[in-house]
């Protein structure tokens, strides 16, 4: 059985959200830009690298939603032919529309990182070079194309983002 659209939106992506904002809400400050001291990344590095990995792994879960994927061999960001499996029925993100935003080196680069570090498993390509400062970028995109392609509305994703604890 299908979710409808409102089903998608308000129980299956409220958990999403959380799991892709939970490395940027745990390890960065974003009013001054900076990131948790190296003393606090040894001493919780275990919830480091897990909230870093499940962050990667929603930026790639909500980049195919919208129709975009990493081409396999190039890294080359690419438009998916055939979007059948999104769950949301929203509008697909168009590279042309995207292609001089200036965080889209950072997305890509999380999502072949997220391609060869967590979804491949590619043993060369664990310890990605992936830090906080691409991390926060990529996170930002993501969200800020959510909100243009998923949501139709703001309230559609503060309802969204406001469910996540739920």
């Amino acid at each position: 059985m299908s979710l409808s659209r409102e089903e998608v939106l308000f129980r299956h992506f409220p958990h999403r959200l959380q799991l892709l904002l939970t490395f940027k809400e745990r390890f960065c400050d974003e009013s001054s830009i900076s990131f948790i001291a190296t003393e606090q990344r040894r001493k919780y590095q275990d919830f480091y690298r897990c909230s870093k990995d499940i962050s990667m792994m929603m930026i790639r879960f909500f980049c195919e939603e919208m129709g975009l994927s990493v081409k396999e061999g190039d890294g080359e960001l690419t438009e998916r032919k055939h979007n059948s499996s999104s769950r949301y029925r929203g509008r697909k993100v168009r590279l042309e529309e995207i292609k001089n935003h200036p965080d889209l080196r950072d997305l890509t680069d999380v999502l072949i990182a997220a391609n060869r570090a967590i979804a491949h498993l590619e043993e060369s390509d664990v310890d990605h070079d992936i830090d906080e400062v691409i991390m926060t970028s990529a996170i930002n995109f993501t969200v800020a194309l959510l909100r243009e392609y998923v949501f139709d509305t703001e309230e559609e994703f503060d309802r969204a983002l406001s469910l996540r604890a739920s």
